[in-house]
């Protein structure tokens, strides 16, 4: 979910603001939460491994952008083996033995320890409250975009 960031807020990020910074309508950037990023890539990862259940109708020539989809699910990999690397979670577990509708029986893992989370209703408040709205905010051109003019459709 993208969020009208300031340049306050950048700077405390320490994102150097140049003219590759998406700026939009109104004064103000475009501000990703990471975990966004990580959801977003979590979701195209489902929807690529259960695309049969996503996508029913489907066909190759749906796929046209194969090498596109392929470049951002690997992009989408690697960043979330990095933000799992970077939060390590060292939680304890141990494998307990469980029924199995298959043949041989299977182990499943479980934990006594507690978990610390986060209060992921206000961090989902607080960015929906400042969300980029469509028809609302629009991206202005960026410095290698032909079309110095977007239009109606071209907002977030």
């Amino acid at each position: 979910m993208n969020f009208h960031a300031t340049e306050e807020e950048l700077h405390k990020a320490n994102i150097n603001i140049d003219d590759k910074v998406v700026r939009v309508s109104g004064g103000g950037y475009v501000g990703v939460l990471s975990v966004y990023h990580e959801l977003h890539c979590l979701e195209a990862l489902r929807r690529s491994t259960l695309r049969s259940h996503y996508y029913p109708g489907m066909t190759d020539k749906g796929l046209d952008h194969e090498d596109r989809v392929v470049e951002h699910l690997t992009h989408c990999i690697e960043y979330i083996r990095r933000t799992i690397m970077c939060h390590a979670d060292v939680s304890v577990y141990t494998a307990v033995w469980i029924a199995d509708s298959h043949e041989k029986p299977n182990k499943d893992l479980i934990s006594g320890g507690e978990r610390e989370c986060v209060n992921w209703d206000a961090i989902d408040k607080w960015s929906r409250s400042r969300a980029l709205k469509k028809k609302v905010y629009k991206v202005k051109p960026g410095p290698f975009e032909k079309d110095l003019h977007p239009n109606e459709s071209d907002v977030l």
